[in-house]
């Protein structure tokens, strides 16, 4: 099962057409390569790929906790390739208008005449 990755690192990489994701540790690079085109329908220039071991670490109860061991995969895209994670962009620009248009714009409303004590 391939997982995308999404941290400030990744993100950077995206707008220079490379994606990260996380992978099976069975998976070869051709298989990295042929499930990506498949699943998004783009051409795959390269991939380079990063074994982590498994590690331990205690949590906030002291208890140790298993960390598994993955791959992650940066997968390099030919030409001007784009794999679209978040969906449509026109919907995430539609979205945002409708928002803009719905913060109502606070009245101002004037301050009670006082009366004039006697």
């Amino acid at each position: 099962m391939i997982k995308p990755i999404f941290s400030e690192q990744t993100l950077k990489f995206a707008k220079m057409g490379k994606f990260t994701f996380k992978v099976p540790m069975h998976m070869t690079k051709f298989g990295i390569k042929s499930q990506i085109a498949a699943l998004f329908g783009v051409v795959v220039d390269k991939v380079a790929t990063i074994n982590y071991k498994a590690t331990s670490s205690k949590n906030s109860r002291g208890k140790v906790v298993l960390i598994p061991a993955y791959k992650k995969a940066i997968v390099s895209l030919k030409g001007d390739g784009h794999i679209d994670l978040w969906g449509p962009k026109e919907k995430a620009k539609e979205k945002k208008a409708e928002s803009s248009k719905k913060v109502a714009k606070k009245e101002v409303k004037p301050a009670k005449e006082q009366k004039a004590k006697k």
